[in-house]
């Protein structure tokens, strides 16, 4: 199965609606609504996650804002066993964006190092594998998160995030 990253977008209408119980912010990402599933509004980065965090920030480990994103946000609510639900306010999210348009796009193939990966530990255990099949995977996850965060930063919404 594996550890997953979901994204849920939000307006901030939305956002400030969801109850502050233990519980309310991490349903509201981990939603079952299924007619939700294939809506902008909710996106899901498989397991690529640390390697995209390892892209932008050349660790494994969290880094400073903006790159760090992926590690980043207020928590909120209870652990679920990855860590509670985060959120972008919508100024980070615009911040994150901009960051985001600012890397060239050529960054994942120009970062994308898999003896470094390995050594580092970056989730999951799979950077010993076909070159040309991880960067396509992690440029497909890349260029998904990228568009998911700046559609939000143009919407002026607010990103929920969830390890699940």
């Amino acid at each position: 199965m594996g550890i997953s990253l979901q994204l849920r977008r939000a307006s901030v209408e939305e956002f400030n609606s969801i109850g502050h119980g233990a519980d309310d912010l991490m349903e509201f990402v981990l939603t079952e609504d299924e007619a939700l599933f294939d809506l902008p509004s909710l996106t899901d980065v498989d397991k690529a996650w640390h390697g995209i965090h390892f892209l932008l920030t050349g660790s494994g480990s969290a880094e400073p804002w903006p790159a760090g994103f992926l590690f980043s946000g207020t928590e909120r609510g209870a652990d679920w066993g990855m860590g509670p639900a985060r959120f972008l306010s919508v100024k980070e999210v615009q911040e994150v964006c901009q960051h985001l348009n600012s890397l060239p796009s050529t960054v994942v193939a120009d970062r994308l190092n898999l003896k470094a990966m390995k050594e580092q530990d970056i989730y999951p255990d799979m950077w010993d594998e076909d070159y040309d099949v991880t960067l396509d995977y992690l440029s497909h996850y890349f260029n998904e998160l990228k568009t998911f965060v700046c559609d939000a930063a143009r919407a002026n919404e607010v990103i929920v995030m969830a390890f699940i």
